[in-house]
């Protein structure tokens, strides 16, 4: 602080103790808070100042005394209070009573000075007053905001206690420093120094100095230049759309979606709500056209949805208690779109909502999902703003289609969300991460939820109508888990939770927090039937979003395929026994499959059951490997899985056998399994993350004589799939793992040729799958399964090799 600032502000305490109406304490306290030489060095030295809430004077009457060849004029509505300024007015200041937005009488003011003032008016409000003072100032004039950041505890706690007892009807809507600059920002005043004062007492402490810039719309003209470029769209035929909460996770996926393959059957002319116009476009929208302002402010930007076909109204704030403004967000904002939409042709409003808008009544026993006849019943602050949105929409008279969203990912999610969460505890191994969990979740894609928007966006059926959206696979927690860790390659096994354990969480469930409810009860479960029946079907596998965002989540570098693609696990010989059984069980599990066998018939059945794809496919062709290889090129597909389950057999004397058979045999069980592997390796190495599967069999532990051809083949199998889980120890993420069957009732024994003895007991071919399954969420490289085969490897082990001939042959002939 100057010598002379300071002799200003002791003629200034002197003058106000002298003239009554305040008392010395505040005299001094008020006249030490100004920060005049920060003001001062920002207003000119000549001209007309505007101070607006000047109050007692105090902060103008310095200024007119620091100044004094300007004019200064100060404004506000309390009476009393200006008596006091007038009281101590200097020559060349006046104070008028009147609100800051009756300025009707001025034009081309040289400084004004927003004396905290603008968080007395409702958000809404503040571009608003910004705008109309922004519009009195001449160009090159100094804009003073003397304001309370949102940010500053002590500062929004000491103003918002004294400012509720002095103006108990005022709204004290406060703003973080960097929203009051992008405010500015938005009004086409980017040039902003920030300043916050040091005072040991916290009140209004942080400023704002400006220029208004030479050139600059204001409000009215800006939305209506927005407002007639639509209607120029719409003329060239295309559909125009409105999106808020573009730069948001949803919001941004849709409106990629939305650009690049149009609405309506039309390319798209997108508009989007922008906060912050400092910040480049968001990846995707540079060719979007952003709204500046938030959703308070859209009453007075009406004119800018002049010609939109479609609203999507996606922005939200996402907590479930507090938040920094739940209702001023989801409810408020809501109310100031209808606001802004109302008299206009639009084709639909499409809202996003959350099953946190009903929830669960306290007698509910969550054996079903929600559907959308049940009673709402939010258990969160969120879930009722957004219930109350809902209403608010329903009742606007505007066409409209709600969409209730289950726990959504992807790649763009914020660390703070559901499954972002969750699945980042199960990567870094947080103890959490490591129950098994029995509570469902349903959960679905940001690109089904996308989807999922435009078709209740566009379909007629669609109109006045509540969905609940979710992929129609409800998953435990703890099925997440190691869903997750599979798709990363990573060990884990789950403790169980026992059922004494959860046992309180499902008595007595209403009790408990919601976070808490849902560890051990399908809480936040849903029924998407209703949504399904206007033909929505999921396109991406729980497995496939997972390892989405499981790239995004580690920051992996793109798939390293020249065009964009999609995972698939592929299963060998999948018509039939343990293929098939491999398929349904992996299918449970979030796989999306590429089914093979030779059996076309079958594997038609079994892709019915499954949502799989299909390829016919003779793998003892020599070149089968190249043929797969074709049809995921012309696929757009990468491998994810490959199990290689497809395998013959034959049992007789060597000398005896058909030499095809024999050829074809080793051609499937050796030379496919090896070309196949290969294959699979080269898609590891591209997309950073993979598992092989081979299906053996006990048969490899040990020469079979009557099946020496077959035995061999399986031994071939069990050291060349070692061989290559060896190699893939220095692959991040890949996994390689045998699985040695004991005899499986399949057909294969009748294939082969091979008896059935008396009284034996086969596994089933379901029991292989569940092995083969469990293998690989335990990181096993290698597993037998059932009594048999582990007594075959052990006596593989033990009897010297010089006698298993004879032995081997003694059994074949007896058993086999």
């Amino acid at each position: 602080m100057t010598a002379s600032t300071q002799d200003l502000k002791r003629q200034g305490v002197r003058a106000y103790r002298k003239a009554g109406g305040v008392s010395p304490v505040q005299a001094f306290l008020k006249h030490s808070l100004v920060p005049l030489d920060t003001i001062m060095a920002a207003l000119p030295d000549t001209g007309t100042i505007l101070d607006l809430g000047c109050g007692e004077g105090i902060l103008g009457n310095l200024v007119a005394r620091a100044r004094p060849n300007v004019r200064l004029i100060g404004i506000d509505r309390d009476g009393p209070r200006l008596e006091i300024a007038r009281k101590n007015a200097a020559p060349n200041a006046e104070f008028r009573q009147g609100d800051l937005r009756d300025l009707a009488a001025f034009e081309s003011i040289d400084g004004i000075i927003l004396n905290d003032v603008v968080h007395h008016h409702p958000f809404a409000e503040h571009a608003k007053i910004l705008d109309l003072v922004l519009g009195k100032l001449r160009p090159g004039g100094a804009l003073v905001l003397k304001e309370v950041d949102a940010d500053d505890r002590a500062d929004r706690g000491m103003t918002k206690f004294f400012d509720s007892r002095l103006y108990p009807d005022d709204p004290l809507c406060f703003r973080t420093k960097d929203e009051w600059v992008a405010l500015l920002a938005r009004l086409g005043v980017t040039d902003v120094d920030v300043h916050r004062v040091k005072h040991p007492w916290p009140a209004s402490r942080t400023v704002f100095l400006a220029k208004r810039p030479a050139a600059r719309a204001g409000l009215a003209a800006y939305a209506r230049g927005i407002g007639e470029a639509n209607r120029v769209a719409q003329a060239a035929g295309k559909t125009t759309v409105f999106v808020t909460g573009a730069t948001g996770f949803l919001g941004g996926h849709l409106s990629r979606r939305l650009l690049d393959e149009g609405l309506d059957g039309k390319p798209v002319h997108l508009i989007y709500l922008q906060r912050d116009t400092r910040r480049a476009a968001p990846e995707g929208l540079q060719v979007a056209t952003p709204l500046s302002g938030e959703l308070a402010d859209l009453p007075s930007l009406a004119a800018a949805l002049d010609g939109i076909d479609y609203v999507f109204h996606l922005a939200a704030e996402v907590k479930l208690t507090k938040g920094r403004d739940l209702w001023g967000n989801n409810h408020a904002g809501t109310v100031a779109l209808v606001e802004a939409l109302k008299d206009k042709p639009l084709k639909r409003l499409v809202h996003a909502s959350t099953m946190g808008a009903v929830d669960r009544a306290p007698t509910d026993d969550c054996k079903k999902p929600l559907t959308e006849d049940v009673t709402p019943h939010p258990l969160s602050e969120y879930g009722r703003t957004k219930l109350e949105a809902e209403k608010a929409v329903t009742t606007s008279g505007l066409p409209y289609a709600i969409l209730r969203v289950a726990w959504g990912y992807g790649p763009g999610m914020t660390p703070d969300t559901h499954v972002w969460f969750l699945t980042d505890g199960v990567a870094n191994g947080k103890p959490f991460a490591r129950a098994d969990f029995p509570g469902k979740v349903s959960v679905m894609t940001a690109e089904d939820l996308v989807e999922a928007f435009s078709l209740i966006a566009t379909d007629p059926r669609a109109n006045r109508q509540i969905y609940y959206a979710s992929d129609g696979n409800p998953i435990s927690l703890g099925t997440l888990f190691r869903r997750y860790a599979s798709v990363i390659g990573a060990k884990r096994r789950l403790l169980p939770v026992p059922r004494f354990a959860t046992w309180p969480l499902r008595k007595f469930r209403a009790t408990f927090p919601l976070q808490l409810q849902g560890l051990a009860n399908d809480v936040l479960t849903v029924d998407p039937s209703k949504l399904q029946a206007l033909g929505f079907k999921p396109r991406v596998a729980q497995r496939e979003g997972l390892a989405r965002l499981a790239r995004a989540q580690r920051n992996l570098p793109p798939l390293g395929f020249a065009e964009p693609r999609r995972p698939v696990s592929v299963v060998t010989g999948a018509a039939g026994g343990i293929g098939r059984a491999l398929a349904l069980r992996m299918y449970e599990t979030g796989h999306a499959l590429l089914l093979i066998d030779r059996d076309a018939k079958g594997l038609d059945e079994i892709a019915l059951t499954t949502n799989a794809r299909t390829l016919v496919l003779d793998l003892s062709l020599p070149d089968a490997a190249e043929l797969l290889a074709r049809h995921l090129d012309e696929q757009r597909l990468y491998i994810d899985w490959l199990v290689n389950n497809a395998g013959i057999g034959a049992r007789g004397e060597t000398a005896e056998m058909d030499p095809d058979h024999l050829r074809a045999m080793l051609d499937i069980n050796c030379q496919a399994v090896v070309a196949l592997s290969g294959l699979a390796m080269r898609h590891f190495r591209l997309a950073g993350a993979g598992t092989i599967v081979n299906i053996g069999s006990s048969a490899g532990y040990q020469p079979l004589p009557y099946m020496a051809a077959y035995a061999a083949s399986k031994a071939f199998e069990q050291s060349f799939t070692l061989g290559l889980a060896g190699e893939a120890r220095a692959m991040r993420g890949v996994r390689v793992v045998l699985v040695d069957p004991s005899g499986t009732d399949t057909g294969f024994q009748s294939a082969a040729g091979v008896k059935k003895s008396a009284g034996e007991t086969l596994l089933t071919p379901d029991d292989i799958a569940v092995a083969a399954l469990d293998a690989v969420e335990r990181g096993a490289t290698m597993v037998t399964v059932g009594r048999s085969g582990k007594a075959m490897a052990l006596a593989a082990r033990i009897i010297p090799r010089r006698w298993q001939p004879r032995l081997w042959a003694r059994l074949m002939t007896k058993m086999r």
